[in-house]
């Protein structure tokens, strides 16, 4: 094993190679001047290894150790070459003094533990972005007092930026973060001057908003917020947009008292004034802050349709459009219909449809947007109520008639029958009944024939029991009063839509 020791200045560089001449291949170690291994940025091939950009912001010995893998014997070269000396401050009092605004300037990250720091000033309200090009730089800000306020150390994120109400000086410092590869990292950094802040941050001082006349914005550091005020009208809808649109950004409607009424991230916000007087809009976060975007209010007027007590009333083949500006907002239609129809309701792109509440309207889905439904209980004008998950959004409501219920689905629209009795029909949708009624003796006993479930109801209401003793026998059932009884026939099988016969004797 061989060891060597090298020296550097503060702030100097080094380049440290080795290269196995007869022996088959190297093993190096890099220690500090205590002994303790380090672990710079090398590169091992096979027949060779290099250290490169070595160095230190004070003044260093290093030790390397090499040997021959595997106990194996032979020569090796080294080389050892000085390289340029750093070209930035490496400490916040050394830091290099940049103008505002600057030109794109060399950041060079020089060696492993190199740090390079830069100050610069600004006037009150001003606002800057300093930025490096590579991704594989950590960046942290600090006040003229050393205090940190903001540090970027993740992959990607290379920018940092403030704004004072004050005049102040500022100090960045830049460094390899840990998803960079190599220790040097060659860059060009800008400092960027973003103006001086022109809205306020507080609700006292806001920026008038006019209705529908788009404010121009930009935010002049990361720390940035603006409010706008704008008056509003009981029961009116009023549409913030921010464009161009992003995701990124939190923005937030108050009141005059400072109450949150909505917030959302994202670019577009509807809120639904409960008094008349002045809203605040908030723009409370921008995570591509620096550059210009505008905000706008517009007012959309009242509610185009109420909820359940005041529905719209809607007619069979006239289509209805709306707009469901919040989650919380209900749009109910009221559709007047005919007991024995058959229905289908179509209300698209994104409505959910809450059947009819305490109207018995059967309601069977058909496809995204479409249902089919018939009246129960001669119920002829359902209350239909409609809200979105994908607000804001508008759709259009429509329902026709497709079909008529061959039998009625209750009592009172039971169908009256003769005995004997043999007939057929269809359950147009599942869940369908069909009801009759006829005139049997007291003390007989019935034979019942069909392919669905049969119930009886006798004249005086109580139910009587229908015998089932096998599959190749007939049900049958003894009356006990003579007179009008009901008989209901339904199925427990799923399916659209299915035919059926029945008899009785």
């Amino acid at each position: 094993m061989d060891v060597f020791a090298i020296s550097t200045r503060a702030g100097q560089r080094i380049r440290l190679t080795l290269l196995a001449r007869t022996v088959s291949s190297l093993a190096t170690e890099l220690l500090d001047a205590s002994g303790n291994p380090l672990y710079p940025d090398a590169r091992l091939t096979y027949r060779s290894l290099e250290f490169r950009d070595l160095g230190s912001q004070e003044a260093a010995t290093w030790f390397v150790k090499v040997r021959a893998e595997e106990r194996n014997a032979g020569a090796y070269t080294y080389h050892l070459e000085a390289l340029d000396r750093d070209l930035h401050g490496d400490t916040p009092t050394t830091a290099s003094l940049i103008e505002l605004p600057s030109a794109p300037f060399p950041g060079l990250v020089d060696f492993f533990r190199d740090r390079d720091f830069f100050t610069f000033h600004t006037a009150p309200g001003q606002g800057f972005r300093f930025s490096c090009e590579s991704p594989a730089l950590a960046m942290v800000l600090m006040d003229g007092a050393g205090v940190e306020v903001e540090q970027q150390a993740y992959w990607g994120e290379h920018s940092v930026g403030r704004v004072n109400a004050a005049a102040s000086t500022w100090v960045v410092g830049i460094w390899r973060n840990n998803y960079g590869s190599g220790s040097t990292v060659d860059t060009q950094c800008q400092l960027d001057d973003l103006g001086l802040d022109e809205h306020a941050n507080v609700p006292a001082g806001a920026t008038p908003l006019e209705i529908g006349v788009p404010m121009s914005v930009r935010f002049q550091g990361s720390n940035d917020v603006d409010v706008f005020a704008f008056s509003a009208t009981a029961g009116h809808i009023y549409d913030l947009g921010l464009t161009p649109s992003s995701h990124w950004r939190r923005i937030r409607f108050t009141d005059v008292d400072g109450n949150i009424l909505r917030e959302t991230f994202g670019s577009r916000l509807l809120h639904q004034a409960a008094s008349t007087g002045t809203y605040y809009v908030q723009v409370l976060e921008d995570r591509a802050w620096g550059g210009d975007f505008q905000v706008r209010v517009d007012d959309l007027g009242l509610d185009d349709h109420g909820g359940r007590s005041e529905p719209t009333l809607v007619a069979v083949g006239e289509t209805a459009t709306g707009f469901l500006h919040g989650e919380e907002d209900r749009d109910a239609m009221a559709v007047p219909i005919e007991a024995d129809g058959i229905y289908r309701l179509t209300c698209r792109p994104d409505c959910i449809v809450l059947g009819s509440g305490f109207d018995p309207v059967l309601m069977q889905p058909v496809s995204a947007g479409v249902w089919e439904f018939q009246s129960e209980r001669g119920i002829v004008v359902p209350i239909f109520v409609l809200y979105s998950k994908a607000i804001p959004t508008t759709f259009t409501f429509l329902v026709e008639r497709i079909g008529t219920d061959d039998y009625g689905d209750d009592d009172a629209h039971a169908t009256p029958l003769t005995f004997p009795v043999s007939t057929s029909g269809v359950f147009e949708l599942p869940g369908d009944y069909d009801v009759f009624s006829v005139e049997l003796e007291a003390g007989r006993t019935y034979f019942s024939e069909s392919n669905m479930v049969v119930s009886v109801v006798g004249p005086n209401g109580v139910g009587i029991n229908v015998i089932y003793e096998g599959a190749t026998k007939p049900r049958y059932f003894t009356t006990a009063v003579a007179g009008r009884h009901r008989v209901t026939l339904f199925t427990y099988e799923p399916g659209r839509t299915a035919s059926w016969q029945w008899s009785l004797r």
